[in-house]
């Protein structure tokens, strides 16, 4: 039996779309240049890779503007996946990936056993077989984790609303008009003429 991968979109821009994964290497993003390719304004142009190590794949984050998670988790490090981990890309796109035993050509093995039923047994043949048996057996050694740089958090920017800047620019202009008031009533000297009881009160007997 010989595993075949797949990822399979539970959401996002085409649901129920499956990605075969059958290269070692395999690069997803936004950019049409990726392996897989998900118009989603979430996902960055080079949003995640994965790699075949040993039995299964890994997934990790190319430093993507809003992270890859596993599970529910921020990854920032290779992660090693399971039948059944759900992947999130953004808040709107989620792959689910998938493992399936797929027989190694059937019909050969079916013909093989039906001569070796007709033919006295051979003790090479036997030997032969309890080799590949032993090193079948062996345990598939543990993939090394690919260092990567852990991608850099970007400050969050704060929009200021539209009001703000509304009020900023009315108090302005109302400082600029009360300057040039001033300017004009000290220049022509109205303060008895248009402020009279504000100017007696600082200088009495200023104004008649």
């Amino acid at each position: 039996m010989s595993p075949t991968f797949q990822l399979y979109m539970r959401t996002g821009p085409t649901p129920g779309e499956r990605f075969p994964l059958e290269k070692d290497e395999i690069w997803l993003g936004r950019d049409p240049a990726n392996d897989i390719v998900i118009a989603d304004p979430e996902i960055s142009r080079r949003h995640a890779r994965f790699l075949l190590r040993g039995s299964t794949y890994i997934v990790e984050d190319m430093g993507s503007t809003n992270g890859t998670l596993v599970n529910g988790e921020m990854i920032t490090a290779p992660k090693a996946l399971n039948h059944g981990d759900v992947i999130e890309f953004g808040e709107h796109t989620s792959l689910v990936f998938e493992v399936t035993q797929t027989p190694i050509d059937e019909t050969v093995a079916v013909f093989r056993g039906a001569v070796t039923e007709s033919l006295p047994p051979e003790p090479v043949r036997e030997e032969r077989a309890s080799v590949i048996s032993s090193s079948m057996e062996e345990p598939i050694p543990d993939w090394e984790e690919i260092p990567s740089p852990t991608p850099k958090s970007k400050p969050a920017r704060r929009r200021v609303p539209g009001w703000v800047w509304v009020v900023l620019a009315l108090l302005g202009a109302l400082l600029l008009c009360g300057a040039v008031a001033l300017f004009i009533i000290d220049a022509l000297n109205l303060y008895c003429v248009l402020l009279p009881g504000i100017t007696n009160f600082f200088f009495p007997g200023a104004c008649p």
